[in-house]
């Protein structure tokens, strides 16, 4: 029997089950964050993180394309993503709309249309959403998404590129990895309390962008270390230790000109490391932990529920206010977040997969080098 050529071969893509279980943490900072634990739960550095997660998944999976792969899997690749970014989105604003709509009778149509676009967070920045029955706009929550379509028009097409020479996308990363920061440093320098008090570092694409570049050059690392001796060069345990003790240090120093400057590029560096680890070989119970079942199922839902969560911060303050702490705002906002999320999921996976098509590559390397030893 002839072997098929590794283009002709069912797509394996790399998959990690550690990453899912990563998004579920993070995403869980975020809904803390935004309940009556905001006090005690970064949920800053859980957007950071799904940043970095982002950056992360999507040049990983174009830089472990063969470079004889056909452009047509780029199409698809382009197409899916596409598709299960848009179509969640579409949703989420659809049922926002009606739901305030019913109880207020009126939506703000052109400010949803905004926040869904690449300009949504200057929008944030500038404008300001419109607050309506004193809850916060749903499109408010949408910033970090306008700076992931920047991701992918900047990286996509150079990843497909650079699957057969890695010089280009490294440079590449590498630039957007340090120049937001300079940038940020020369804001504060300049006149900290303009800045700072316009929210322009922590939401504008060009401020936090490197955030997903970290994640890009974490893609590259563990593409080559699934093709090379790299891997077992690498200790799991100390990058676990030392994203963990640069993740205290970016926590522990409340100073305002380093948390909107070097902070960022601290926690990135933290999460990037954090996020390698689990990809290299060895067994430590840190990485039974991060594929833990019901884990990566909260992991698999990070995206919905980071819309969702919003919607029930919504829901909960039209009804009862502002006060985190009451119960019945909680009693709202947990069930209305866990609900609506899985339900968008559940309501959306097959329409999306029929919609934009599998779009798997196949890998690199001929064993299944992504997943968990």
């Amino acid at each position: 029997m002839v072997e098929p050529r590794i283009e002709d071969r069912d797509p394996q893509p790399l998959y990690f089950a550690a990453l899912d279980g990563w998004r579920g943490l993070f995403v869980l900072l975020i809904v803390l964050g935004h309940s009556r634990l905001s006090s005690f739960v970064p949920g800053g550095l859980g957007v950071t993180a799904l940043m970095v997660a982002s950056g992360f998944t999507v040049t990983i999976s174009l830089l472990s394309v063969p470079s004889t792969v056909e452009a047509r899997y780029l199409q698809q690749y382009v197409r899916r993503r596409l598709v299960r970014l848009i179509l969640p989105l579409v949703l989420y604003l659809s049922i926002s709309a009606i739901f305030l709509w019913m109880v207020e009778g009126r939506a703000n149509f052109g400010e949803f249309l905004i926040g869904a676009g690449p300009t949504g967070n200057y929008y944030k920045i500038f404008v300001g959403y419109e607050r309506i029955g004193g809850a916060p706009s749903p499109a408010h929550v949408l910033w970090p998404l306008s700076i992931l379509e920047l991701w992918y028009l900047l990286v996509i097409p150079l990843a497909w590129l650079s699957r057969s020479a890695r010089g280009p996308a490294l440079i590449l990363l590498t630039a957007l990895c340090v120049v937001p920061l300079l940038a940020r440093v020369a804001l504060l320098m300049s006149d900290s309390e303009k800045w700072l008090e316009l929210d322009y570092i922590y939401a504008a694409s060009e401020m936090r962008i490197d955030s997903f570049a970290w994640g890009g050059l974490v893609a590259i690392a563990v593409s080559h270390s699934t093709s090379s001796m790299l891997g077992t060069k690498v200790s799991a345990r100390w990058l676990v230790l030392v994203g963990f003790a640069l993740m205290v240090v970016s926590l522990a120093i409340r100073r305002p000109e380093f948390r909107e400057s070097i902070r960022y590029t601290t926690q990135s560096i933290s999460l990037a490391l954090l996020m390698y680890a689990p990809t290299l070989p060895g067994s430590h119970w840190w990485k039974s932990l991060l594929a833990w079942s019901s884990l990566v199922k909260v992991g698999k839902l990070a995206y919905p529920l980071f819309l969702y969560h919003w919607f029930a911060v919504v829901v909960a303050t039209v009804w009862f206010g502002t006060g985190r702490g009451n119960l019945a705002w909680q009693l709202v906002y947990w069930p209305t977040a866990a609900a609506m999320a899985a339900a968008s999921h559940f309501l959306l996976s097959g329409i999306a997969g029929r919609l934009g098509g599998e779009a798997k590559f196949p890998c690199r390397s001929s064993v299944d080098a992504g997943r968990l030893p």
